[in-house]
C-alpha cells in the first residue's frame, strides 16, 4: 500500500517539474514599455501605463499585458522575437485616437 501512495505523490510531482521546465524553455523574450497614452489594439481600448510584451520561441503571437491591471491582448507578429535587438511598438493615428499597428 505504501508503494501505491508514493506513486501517486511522485508522478504528479514529476509532471509538474516537467511542465515547469517546458514553460521556462519556451519563454524567449519579455520587455516592458511605458505607454503614455490610451490606444486601440485588436478592437480593445487599452489605458496608458506600463506594458510587458512576451513571446514564446518559434511563435508568431506576442502577448501584450498591462502590468498594473493584468489586461492582456494577443498580437500576431510578422517576425519572431528571438531576433537580435529590442522589441519595437508602432502606433498610428492622431492626438485623440492611436492604434497599435505593429510589434517587431
Amino acid at each position: 500500500m505504501h508503494k501505491a501512495i508514493r506513486a501517486f505523490v511522485i508522478l504528479p510531482c514529476a509532471a509538474l517539474a516537467l511542465s515547469t521546465f517546458a514553460l521556462q524553455a519556451a519563454a524567449v523574450k519579455s520587455e516592458t514599455f511605458k505607454i503614455p497614452f490610451e490606444f486601440q489594439v485588436q478592437k480593445q481600448t487599452m489605458p496608458a501605463g506600463d506594458y510587458r510584451v512576451q513571446q514564446a520561441q518559434g511563435s508568431d503571437i506576442a502577448l501584450l499585458e498591462n502590468t498594473k491591471t493584468g489586461k492582456r491582448v494577443e498580437f500576431v507578429r510578422p517576425t519572431p522575437t528571438h531576433q537580435q535587438g529590442k522589441v519595437r511598438l508602432v502606433f498610428e493615428g492622431g492626438q485623440n485616437h492611436r492604434s497599435l499597428t505593429r510589434i517587431f
